[in-house]
């Protein structure tokens, strides 16, 4: 148990120290203790809304109360959903008290919906792409039961966004596999109008596991 403590402060400073150098170099007025830091985005489409969960991370805070009480609240997954993605934006942001950070996006899951329309799915790249903060190298999944996803991350030892692109230790030696980038998504949509095969994230006995998706 110690260990894994251990383990949670190192992943929590890690990305931590990369904020802060971050905005320290973009010389941003906008303090620490003021943002929200999205480490993963859920993305599903369902009866014309798009259906979105952020995984945030309030790392100041929980930097600040790990100090102070040796527990802390890693992460919180919160949806909203719209009739495009500006929407399902807008109704988080106007849940939030704090400002959105998505620059250090970690990991983009879709849904199943999201990847059979193809206007919904032009919708999400747009949407995307049209955020400078948002990297080109994000690692992208897909995964067919997102709320089960967000219900089962709960009780994970790190973030999602951070657990998931943590390899290989989230995958047998059977399974292991570059990963796919949202890059890779950008230019086969764009140039061929197609998608490329998606590592499967599972929930298999209470656990998240990833697993190659057959070729299509």
């Amino acid at each position: 148990m110690k260990k894994i403590q251990i383990n949670k402060i190192r992943c929590i400073l890690a990305v931590l120290l990369a904020i802060v150098t971050a905005v320290f170099l973009n010389g941003c007025g906008i303090l620490l203790e003021d943002r929200t830091f999205a480490l993963s985005l859920s993305v599903d489409y369902k009866e014309g809304e798009y259906l979105v969960w952020y995984g945030i991370s309030d790392l100041y805070d929980e930097v600040s109360e790990k100090e102070e009480s040796g527990e802390v609240n890693e992460k919180s997954e919160t949806g909203s959903k719209g009739i495009s993605m500006e929407e399902a934006r807008n109704k988080f942001l106007a849940s939030q008290e704090n400002e959105l950070d998505m620059g250090h996006l970690k990991a983009l899951i879709l849904g199943k919906g999201i990847l059979e329309n193809q206007i919904a799915y032009e919708g999400l790249l747009n949407h995307l792409e049209a955020q400078p903060a948002v990297a080109s190298n994000v690692s992208v999944f897909f995964c067919n039961e997102i709320e089960t996803l967000m219900k089962t991350e709960r009780q994970q030892e790190i973030p999602l966004g951070v657990y998931l692109t943590k390899k290989p230790k989230n995958q047998s030696k059977k399974t292991v596999f570059p990963p796919v980038k949202l890059q890779e998504l950008y230019r086969l949509w764009y140039n061929q109008k197609k998608q490329p095969s998606l590592p499967e994230i599972k929930i298999l006995q209470e656990k998240i596991v990833v697993q190659n998706k057959p070729e299509k």
